[in-house]
């Protein structure tokens, strides 16, 4: 369980906490799952901006928008062998996205 610190990175609070102290650094950004799910397009162009590559034309951060949405996201998870097999075996949990 992922609250107990069960996982891989530990408990979620004390990972999140560890990279607080940075959040003012120059090269590190700061990206809530909640605001994605708010605005998408919003936080890709902060992305974007943060990467430095505001050359991107409004029909790349679009395209971006789409392949990185949640549906298809779940889509990708659903057809991938690799994690279906990992699902079989038990190791990851049945659902992932």
């Amino acid at each position: 369980d992922w609250m107990n610190g069960d996982v891989e990175n530990g408990q979620y609070f004390d990972h999140v906490a560890s990279w607080y102290s940075r959040k003012d650094d120059p090269d590190v950004l700061f990206v809530r799952f909640e605001d994605l799910k708010r605005d998408a397009l919003d936080v890709i162009l902060q992305i974007s901006n943060f990467l430095g590559t505001e050359f991107l034309s409004p029909e790349h951060i679009q395209n971006v928008t789409e392949l990185t949405s949640f549906e298809k996201m779940r889509q990708a998870d659903e057809q991938d062998f690799g994690l279906r097999f990992m699902r079989w075996l038990g190791v990851i949990r049945r659902t992932h996205v």
